[in-house]
């Protein structure tokens, strides 16, 4: 199930980046859906090579893969100092999911 979830939600994701409608793709932890086996690799570069070049493509999450830093402009490491799942807090509707 969380496996054709991401698939249904990168092929969305994948239309809109590759469309040229659209300025800024964000991609929401998209990083560890390809850590966690959820989506290939070959899936994130894809979207990487064929993403629109009027679009602003923003990938986050976690292990984002190193054989793909030089396919990209722009890529940052954050480290969580602090977070609401700390005080018990799952998610938030609109904000997490």
């Amino acid at each position: 199930e969380h496996r054709h979830q991401a698939e249904q939600t990168y092929n969305f994701a994948y239309s809109c980046a590759t469309s040229g409608s659209y300025r800024l793709v964000i991609c929401d932890e998209i990083n560890n859906a390809v850590h966690d086996g959820l989506l290939p690799q070959s899936s994130l570069e894809s979207i990487i090579t064929d993403c629109h070049p009027m679009t602003s493509l923003c990938l986050t999450g976690r292990d984002f893969p190193q054989e793909l830093l030089e396919k990209v402009d722009i890529a940052t490491s954050m480290t969580k100092l602090r977070h609401h799942y700390d005080d018990g807090f799952i998610a938030h509707r609109g904000i997490d999911f």
